[in-house]
């Protein structure tokens, strides 16, 4: 199943890539197919979908529901880490669990610019 997944991730991945065009793939095509890895390397090492349906459905049937559930292997840790660290060090943190690195001629500046680029065509895809 995971496999299955993958695969499909890639697909979406490569479609994306065709659909910036020469100068967008030159930009941003290769963060985006390391960004894709490391997300599904995530996946396969993350927390199991019962654990995010248990959080749903306590959302739901609790008398208080809270504002917010952090869900997962690693979600206190990053939210602590989004209260506590500068936005600087937490782009930072975020970069490397991404795959990315400045050292790899990929700036904040490219990575902001990517994902405008994945929200347009995630709404032209959908549409």
């Amino acid at each position: 199943m995971m496999l299955t997944r993958s695969g499909t991730a890639m697909r979406s991945a490569t479609a994306f890539c065709t659909s910036l065009g020469e100068e967008g793939r030159r930009l941003y095509g290769q963060a985006y197919r390391t960004m894709t890895t490391a997300g599904l390397k995530e996946e396969r090492t993350g927390s199991s979908p019962d654990v995010v349906a248990r959080a749903i459905l306590h959302a739901l049937t609790a008398r208080r529901p809270r504002a917010r559930y952090p869900v997962g292997k690693k979600s206190r840790l990053m939210s602590t880490m989004g209260r506590v660290l500068p936005q600087y060090t937490l782009d930072a943190v975020h970069m490397r669990v991404l795959g990315l690195s400045r050292t790899k001629s990929t700036t904040m500046i490219q990575l902001s610019g990517l994902m405008s680029a994945i929200r347009s065509w995630s709404r032209r895809s959908s549409a």
